[in-house]
């Protein structure tokens, strides 16, 4: 399976997984963080699929420490909500629409 990484702006967040759903990725396998506290960053990753061209699709940005908000998934990918409950309760970062 072929891996694809894609470095986004977080306002580009929704509008690049969007995209992603529609060519073919319909598949959240899992949403994380990396919280790095010397940088003040927390770099948040989906990891989406598309089952049937075999690609992975790892999405990562990054959110300021002090104001870490991200747009929610849950639109596109329902199982997204316990997701980015975990990253909210375990890094601080709160996903509007969620």
């Amino acid at each position: 399976m072929r891996v694809l990484e894609h470095r986004v702006d977080p306002t580009d967040w929704l509008a690049h997984c969007t995209d992603l759903a529609a060519a073919g990725a319909t598949m959240l396998d899992m949403l994380t963080a990396v919280d790095d506290p010397g940088s003040g960053r927390i770099e948040v990753v989906a990891h989406l699929v598309d089952v049937v061209a075999r690609e992975r699709h790892l999405v990562w940005t990054v959110v300021d420490r002090g104001e870490p908000v991200l747009a929610s998934l849950v639109a596109l990918y329902p199982g997204a909500a316990w997701h980015e409950r975990e990253v909210h309760e375990m890094f601080g970062v709160t996903f509007a629409g969620n």
